[in-house]
């Protein structure tokens, strides 16, 4: 496979996010790389017409006020303007991502410029990867990369060649449906069977949930208090689960009282719902306006990362008008979970699992000598107790020692990689897991049996 991989960062060379995906080729040497500089408001005509050759272009991006820098929006236009003129406006066998090495908290605006340009430019674009600065120098990091890869050369196998994705080992999803009708269900259920998968569908109307009344029981032992169908409902429904589908009716930028009802009562789970490696995916319908469904889906989109009420691996997310319609086709989203399956892609972090404080905390830390007012800042509140100082403190003054610094930074960062060979040593999915709904489930049996003291004992009368 032709790899074309434009680095977007202003630091050109020295970008640590291009030499983390030059990683790539160690571990798939049979593939052709190219890589071109391409921070400029326009694309060289030499990197136009590698992408015009390759198979994938990979875009190297750097992340600016949470999205990607004003040369690289000016780039992107102008690289789709030189491409289509190149092709002949015939891309179909051109695919398109993104790798950004932002400590994921910053890197969401950035992907989703980058989704949109190549949406409004009609373009092949595959799931993007974020990536910490120094990931691949960890095992498990490189083998996010990797496993990564490895998913965009099969998905582009797939789309060129049109052959149904199987599953490499027996896996389970299970259906979970906000009260659309069994026919489109059934429609689902039919296309993961035919791919090799166990399907359960659970029809949440028709069980008994009671909403949550804060009670913090579950917070004691582990076991909420309320006696009804979610229990058993929400074990059965995460036991040996690969997938979670989502299936319902959006209404105003949500599913029913019903279904908010189920994602409550995940409080006893935490706010990341059981932490396990889980892929989701919402197949959703609605009568409303474009303008409306727009709205609904930001909406939808909004609340479901910042609860999170089921764990998840990655999202592949989906939004219809109605679902089993000549009009409709959802086969593309259960082939692209399929292939995420097969290749056990390791999670992203939810993007609101940390505070905005500790992250730019982290950043301040790493870029000490840049930036000391902020990390004077930080260190007063406590942030770095536990960490070493660097009080080596350099200011930068101009252009020639801010090159210096990013020189001298990627120096010892490929110097680290230059001592790592060969591919990462794959692990099983959900190895890394915090805990399932049943293991949960067991340690609160557990603890209700002990003998302890009531939650408000040294408040109880005498």
């Amino acid at each position: 496979m032709k790899v074309c991989i434009l680095s977007c960062s202003p630091k050109g060379e020295n970008s640590l996010t291009l030499n983390s995906v030059r990683f790539l080729e160690k571990f798939y040497p049979n593939d052709e790389f190219r890589v071109h500089i391409t921070a400029s408001v326009s694309c060289p005509d030499e990197a136009v017409k590698s992408c015009a050759d390759a198979d994938l272009v990979l875009f190297a991006a750097s992340i600016f006020h949470l999205n990607v820098h004003a040369q690289m929006m000016s780039m992107l236009d102008d690289l789709a303007a030189k491409l289509k003129t190149a092709k002949n406006n015939d891309l179909s066998n051109t695919f398109f991502t993104c790798v950004t090495t932002s400590n994921f908290l910053y890197d969401v605006g950035a992907h989703k410029y980058i989704t949109h340009w190549a949406d409004d430019n009609h373009l092949n674009f595959l799931r993007t990867l974020s990536l910490k600065d120094d990931s691949v120098l960890e095992e498990r990091g490189r083998e996010e990369l990797f496993r990564w890869f490895q998913y965009i050369k099969d998905s582009i196998e797939y789309r060129r060649s049109g052959n149904m994705p199987k599953v490499t080992k027996p896996r389970k999803v299970s259906v979970i449906n906000d009260g659309l009708s069994s026919e489109r269900t059934d429609i689902v259920k039919n296309l993961y069977e035919e791919r090799g998968c166990e399907v359960k569908v659970f029809n949440i109307q028709d069980k008994r949930i009671e909403p949550c009344i804060a009670c913090f029981a579950c917070y004691s032992n582990r076991r909420c208090c309320i006696k009804d169908d979610f229990e058993k409902l929400i074990d059965d429904i995460g036991t040996g689960a690969d997938i979670f589908v989502t299936m319902g009716n959006l209404r105003c930028g949500m599913l029913s009282q019903q279904y908010k009802f189920f994602t409550d009562r995940h409080v006893q789970f935490g706010r990341a719902g059981s932490g396990d490696e889980i892929i989701h995916m919402s197949l959703l319908e609605t009568d409303e306006d474009i303008e409306n469904r727009t709205r609904s889906l930001t909406e939808f989109g909004q609340w479901e990362e910042a609860t999170c009420g089921i764990g998840r691996e990655y999202h592949v997310g989906a939004f219809f008008s109605r679902i089993g319609s000549e009009d409709v086709d959802i086969t593309e989203y259960i082939n692209d979970s399929v292939l995420i399956m097969n290749n056990e892609l390791y999670g992203q972090r939810n993007t609101f699992s940390e505070t905005l404080n500790t992250r730019f905390a982290e950043l301040a830390y790493m870029l000490q000598y840049m930036c000391p007012v902020d990390f004077e800042h930080y260190r007063q509140q406590g942030y770095y107790n536990d960490r070493p100082v660097n009080m080596n403190v350099d200011y930068i003054n101009d252009i020639k020692s801010g090159m210096s610094m990013n020189k001298m930074r990627v120096v010892t960062y490929v110097d680290e990689m230059s001592k790592i060979n060969g591919a990462p040593v794959l692990t099983e999915r959900r190895k890394y897991r915090n805990m399932s709904y049943v293991e949960h489930r067991r340690q609160g049996d557990a603890l209700s049996k002990e003998s302890k003291p009531k939650l408000f004992a040294r408040f109880a009368r005498k």
